[in-house]
């Protein structure tokens, strides 16, 4: 008998211990959606020169860079993928003396964009 109550005050006491109880902690969170940062205007400008990178083509007319985007048109670089340039082009010095020239007459054709990759900067 007195198995029986010591187990039973055990049960007792363990599903009280147990209790559930709901807190409220003010209103739901706000979920806020921002929108990806809107595509740059494509470029009326083509570039003189061009270089394959490890991030693509970039281009540059004067002191202006443009990368070659989606669909084959030319986009002012961003901050982000400039850096990327500059680092790149820290390795390789000499990458003007590798530029590709742009055929003004000619337009943008799919023969520009066969060249080879050049890495004699070893």
């Amino acid at each position: 008998m007195k198995m029986r109550v010591c187990v039973s005050l055990l049960t007792v006491a363990l599903l009280a211990g147990c209790a559930v109880q709901l807190r409220t902690y003010g209103p739901p969170p706000v979920v806020v959606y921002e929108q990806p940062a809107p595509v740059p205007p494509p470029v009326v400008v083509v570039p003189d020169y061009y270089v394959l990178t490890d991030q693509g083509y970039i281009g540059w007319v004067g002191d202006r860079y443009l990368y070659l985007g989606p669909g084959g048109v030319w986009f002012y670089c961003d901050e982000f993928r400039l850096r990327r340039f500059h680092v790149w082009a820290n390795v390789h010095r000499d990458y003007r003396n590798h530029a590709i020239p742009r055929d003004h007459g000619k337009g943008r054709g799919d023969r520009d964009h066969e060249h080879e990759r050049h890495d004699d900067h070893k």
